[in-house]
């Protein structure tokens, strides 16, 4: 297809009357991305999947953890959702209260919450930063 393409030819609707065919642009970008080591914090590696529409209001990254790995204690610098995609492991917050966490599960840290997580198993997860008032 080209930049702009026609997909399907002009059909008639219900009256009679011809129904246009539909006009895509065609913007998608293909891309394999690379994972890279987490400096401080073995056997995690990330991926920025998303910068956003800007980077100081939305980030969007990919976190593949080994079994046993875990991303020290830090605080959210913006509000934080770290969306399970598999395998299971472990968060905590600044009151050190482990919570288990598999596939499906999301977690959300406000700005400035210190938090940690662990992988008990190879995990992978998608982690979503957001300052607040962004859309």
């Amino acid at each position: 297809m080209s930049p702009s393409s026609t997909v399907g030819e002009a059909r008639r609707t219900g009256n009679g009357r011809p129904h246009p065919p539909h006009t895509y642009a065609v913007t998608m970008r293909l891309a394999q991305l690379a994972l890279i080591d987490l400096d401080g914090a073995p056997g995690v590696a990330m991926s920025l999947l998303s910068p956003g529409t800007s980077p100081q209001h939305v980030r969007v990254d990919l976190a593949v953890l080994q079994p046993g790995a875990s991303l020290p204690k830090h605080p959210a610098g913006q509000e934080q959702v770290f969306y399970v995609v598999s395998g299971e492991g472990r968060v905590a917050a600044d009151d050190d209260v482990e919570h288990r966490v598999s596939a499906g599960w999301a977690v959300t840290w406000e700005p400035g919450e210190q938090h940690t997580s662990w992988a008990d198993t190879a995990m992978t997860v998608v982690i979503i930063q957001r300052r607040r008032g962004a859309q």
